[in-house]
């Protein structure tokens, strides 16, 4: 399954409680996508802004997807992983 990396700029910080509520949204719209998995978030609240990496088969159904959950999403890459257990 190809990995996407989701840039997300906010407006400014978020409270925790958006944060939840708008995580709340993402999830429960994954439902609505075949093949599509959240792997993991990363909040740099210094800057306000969001990165994600999701499974899914293509950054159309990302793009749909962050419109469907009313979460921002500035651009859409495709990435792939490396680990370090790879190479011990």
């Amino acid at each position: 399954m190809p990995l996407f990396r989701i840039e997300r700029p906010l407006p400014a910080p978020l409270a925790t409680e958006e944060m939840d509520a708008a995580a709340f949204r993402a999830i429960i719209c994954l439902h609505h996508f075949k093949d599509l998995k959240w792997i993991r978030s990363f909040y740099d609240p210094a800057r306000a802004h969001f990165t994600c990496y999701y499974e899914a088969q293509s950054a159309d159904d990302l793009r749909k997807h962050a419109e469907l959950a009313q979460i921002p999403c500035a651009s859409v890459t495709a990435v792939t992983e490396y680990l370090p257990e790879a190479y011990q």
